[in-house]
């Protein structure tokens, strides 16, 4: 289970981020290293680009004093935004990922009034939402929040059963979900799906093998961590991906029972 970083972590890392911005220069050229781990953001954007653009996803952005602003991806590598009664068409390029933020080209479809060439990064603050920024060639830059709903739809998992649409999953087979637990008392623990039986324990720092049992009819989800010795059981409510639940940890014998727990089951990426 993974622990919130203590007050002391946090002031550490305030003051390196204060040093790597030029603030607080120290001159005695020593490289302080305590040796100490500190645990990565919790990565909520897609992992793939085809991810991001996939035709099912709705990006609705919302900027202050504006009508909102929808995007979505027709087909690959092409996207389209619409406000109000105008549209823009056109194609995505420079596709690249830091993290949790996904920065793309936009070049607009030619002979478009008004269209230019712009840079748009969206930044995931939890699975289904963020921040963006465009910034149009020779422009002020616009930012705001946005949101992702997905539609159900096509079923892309071929012959081997799994389930690709969006919402509810409606077999055993959660491969491309994430789970993420967040604790009451601080903490959390993220699953990220790779099969139908196979997962993996924070895969952005520890990245450990896990296996799981998952019932759609009654929501019950058991994931067994062996290397660490822990396994993970919590029902979540039939056809609720976001709620609050009981995530029961057993290790040593001992069983704790975490109430009152967060949990978001992501769609497929």
């Amino acid at each position: 289970m993974k622990k919130l970083r203590n007050l002391i972590a946090v002031m550490a890392m305030m003051g390196m981020a204060a040093m790597l911005t030029g603030c607080g220069d120290d001159d005695d050229g020593d490289d302080d290293d305590n040796g100490g781990t500190t645990n990565p953001p919790s990565l909520f954007a897609p992992a793939t680009i085809e991810g991001v653009t996939a035709q099912n996803r709705t990006y609705t952005a919302n900027v202050a004093g504006q009508e909102p602003i929808t995007l979505t991806f027709p087909s690959a590598g092409n996207y389209q935004i619409v406000q109000g009664g105008a549209t823009e068409t056109g194609a995505i390029g420079n596709a690249t990922r830091t993290e949790n933020t996904w920065t793309m080209d936009l070049t607009p479809t030619a002979g478009q009034d008004g269209a230019t060439n712009a840079v748009l990064s969206l930044t995931w603050t939890a699975d289904n939402a963020g921040t963006f920024t465009y910034t149009p060639a020779g422009g002020t830059a616009e930012s705001g929040n946005f949101t992702v709903t997905t539609g159900g739809g096509a079923d892309n998992g071929g012959d081997n059963g799994g389930d690709t649409g969006g919402g509810w999953p409606t077999s055993n087979d959660l491969s491309g979900r994430t789970l993420q637990f967040s604790y009451a008392g601080g903490g959390g623990d993220r699953f990220d799906f790779t099969s139908g039986t196979d997962a993996r324990w924070e895969p952005a720092s520890d990245n450990l093998p896990a296996t799981y049992t998952f019932n759609p009819a009654t929501g019950v989800v058991e994931i067994n961590v062996p290397a660490r010795g822990e396994t993970f059981n919590a029902t979540l409510p039939p056809q609720n991906t976001t709620g609050t639940t009981t995530v029961n940890i057993t290790a040593n014998g001992g069983t704790q029972a975490l109430e009152n727990s967060n949990y978001t089951l992501s769609n497929p990426q």
